[in-house]
Parts: C-alpha cells; structure tokens; sequence
C-alpha cells in the first residue's frame, strides 16, 4: 500500500506560504475506512481512534459508525466540532471522578471501562443522573490496560449491583504494527473463550487489531497479504459477534504528508548533508530511530537532476535530530521543498514539538477541490515560559 497524498495547485501555493506544514487528504481518510469495511465484507462497525489525527475527526465521523476518545481533552475536541454524543465511545486508561461524573449525564454510543473502581463510580453517577450507560467491560491483555478476566465476568455476572449500567461487551486491545495475522488470529481465539464466560445476550467487541502499515520504504511487502490472510478468519468472526473495529494507524497513515524546506547544505569528507527547516519534533515515525529506516520522500516541484546519497537532519541542537540517513534521492539545493510522506497517523501530536520553543507547524487539509489551513503556526515558547515577570 504506497498511496501518496496528492496536492492540488492551491494546496502547493499554501504550503510555500506556510511551511513547515503538515498536509492532510479528506477524501483518502474517507476512502481507507470505506476500503476497511468492504474488505471484511461490512460486517464490523467501524470505529475511528481519534488519537491518531485528531484534526481529521470531523471526516471520520461522518464515514465511520463512532470515533474513540482517550482522554477528556480528545472528548472536549469532538464536542466541540458538533460530533453527537450518539457516535463517540468514551475509553481512556484512568477517568477522574469530575470525568466519569460529567461523562455520566449524556448518553454515548458506549463508554470503555477500565477497572472495578471505575465502574462503581460510574455506576453511582449514572444512578444519580438517572441515565442509563452502554458499558465495554475492558479486558486486559496482561498490560496495564483493563480488567483481569475474572474482574471481568465477576463485574457481568451480577448486573443488579449496577442498576444504571447496561452490560454490552468487551473492549479488548493487545498491540500496535501488527505483521503477523497468526497474532491476531490468537486474538480472536482468546476473545471467543472469554465472550462464551461472559454470558451476556447478543455480546458486542470492541476489538483493536492493531493492524500494521508500512510506512517507512523498507519492507513493505508484507502489508497485503496481511490483509488477505485477516480476511479469512475475521470475517466468520464478524459472523458470530457483533463486532466493532477500532482503526487509526492503519486507516491515518498515508492520507498526510510533511512538507519543509533545505534551508543549508553541509558537506563533509564522507557524507553530504541537508539542513531543513523542521525536524524530528515534528515527525514521528514508528519504529524508527535516528533516521535509520529511510521514510518515503519527494520533492514538491519536480526535479530533474542526478540521485545522490544524502543525511537529511532538522535544526534541532541534538545529534539525534535525523529524519533520514543516508537516503537516494535526486540532488537539490537550498530553497527546494521536501515531502516526506506516511505522516497521517500520530506525527501531528506524538512527535516532542516542544523542544527547544519552535512554532507548531501548520496544518493543512484538502477536503476535495478545496485546502484549507486547518492551523496556522502557533508560538511554543510562551507554552515553556512561567509568564510571571512581575
């Protein structure tokens, strides 16, 4: 899977006004979820995790069944932008008291449930609220995500104690870059032993395969028949349970793009290198250390000219600062523009963006014939200041 974001004219034209930007395609994120459901015949739901771009939740919402917040933040964030409370399933590892309280007064389309202690709480505001709450009980896979199982089905087996709480199932989620389907084949097994002890009527799963993508150039061969051999098993799963996908890697990955400028060029006895103005604070690829395994790149405006064997190294003051080593592309000069791609999933909020007080990069999106700047540059260094001066 090697689809690259295209830019538009106008999408060009902002980002040479805007660099360094991200560039994020609408309708790529609508196609990779509409493609995820055909491919296992639609039978899951899809569920979109908005930690893997939340600038691009308005888009999912509208193509996938319910996005998944982690946090009270990435709740305020859906909310904000109009997401119906009806469409957004409620996770996160800890919910404060303030949190399961406010949580508690709307009905959402289901609310993850880590721990016992959890539960009660909610279960008590729920009661005082008088709502009822559609509850995933979440099953830990031996990480500090979750419930044990039997927390699990002691939790299920008595509903009485919770009279506002509506069991529905099980949220259960074991890893991330998957490339082996025998490990989520493991999964599915495991999940059909404990829906079999859970003894709920028509029981629903929230399942996040943690599907891989190949981001990076090497070894890429493996994603396709990943796919197809999922395929085989997933779907007479989908047969049995209810069941609900969470994706946001592998549908996130390569609808964006990261686009800075060579703003110096370095020449040393062995090794030539481009400076650019950006760096590893703002990309963030899985896996990838010290620019090792070589991230697809290209210019904006095409080039002509000779490969050559190039470091290219952001402006941060840290050796580590290296998006990629030693990679073959055609030879530039200072002013050209890079597009490093597959930067969809998770670089806009996991890369360390506030080292050494650089502006966040803007972003952009494109939503079919139309780019807009979905944030400008914004100023960190107020961020990493006290502001008490008096």
């Amino acid at each position: 899977m090697e689809h690259f974001s295209t830019l538009s004219g106008k999408a060009t034209k902002l980002v040479k006004q805007n660099f360094p930007c991200y560039h994020f395609d609408a309708e790529v994120l609508i196609r990779n979820i509409q493609t995820m459901r055909e491919r296992f015949e639609g039978r899951p739901e899809i569920c979109y995790s908005v930690k893997s771009n939340p600038f691009m939740v308005k888009y999912a919402a509208e193509a996938a069944e319910c996005v998944e917040v982690c946090s009270a933040g990435e709740l305020q964030l859906c909310e904000e932008v109009g997401i119906a409370p009806s469409k957004i399933v409620v996770g996160g590892i800890y919910k404060s008291d303030e949190e399961l309280d406010y949580i508690a007064r709307k009905q959402y389309h289901r609310i993850s449930v880590e721990s016992l202690r959890e539960l009660d709480i909610l279960a008590r505001a729920a009661a005082r609220y008088m709502v009822v709450q559609k509850v995933l009980l979440r099953l830990s896979s031996g990480n500090q995500f979750g419930m044990r199982e039997d927390e699990l089905l002691e939790a299920a087996d008595h509903p009485e104690r919770y009279p506002y709480i509506r069991f529905c199932g099980i949220h259960y989620y074991s890893g991330t870059q998957k490339k082996k389907s025998s490990d989520i084949e493991k999964d599915l097994n495991f999940l059909r032993q404990v829906v079999e002890r859970l003894r709920l009527p028509n029981p629903q799963i929230e399942y996040g395969p943690g599907i891989g993508f190949p981001a990076l150039m090497e070894g890429s061969d493996w994603y396709n028949s990943l796919c197809e051999e999922i395929e085989q098993f997933f779907v007479p799963f989908c047969k049995e349970y209810f069941v609900t996908m969470e994706m946001g890697r592998a549908v996130t990955s390569d609808i964006g793009c990261y686009i800075t400028k060579i703003v110096d060029i370095r020449e040393r006895e062995k090794d030539l290198f481009y400076i650019v103005n950006g760096g590893i604070h703002h990309i963030s690829y899985y896996g990838q250390v010290n620019g090792r395994c070589c991230p697809h790149i290209r210019y904006l405006d095409e080039k002509n000219t000779g490969t050559t064997q190039v470091t290219i190294c952001g402006e941060l003051c840290t050796a580590h600062d290296i998006i990629a080593k030693k990679a073959v592309i055609p030879a530039g000069e200072i002013g050209d523009f890079l597009v490093f791609e597959n930067v969809g999933a998770y670089s806009v909020t996991e890369a360390r963006s506030l080292f050494l007080s650089h502006p966040l990069p803007a972003v952009l999106i494109s939503d079919r014939d139309q780019t807009y700047a979905a944030r400008n540059h914004n100023d960190t260094y107020k961020v990493n200041m006290s502001g008490n001066f008096d």
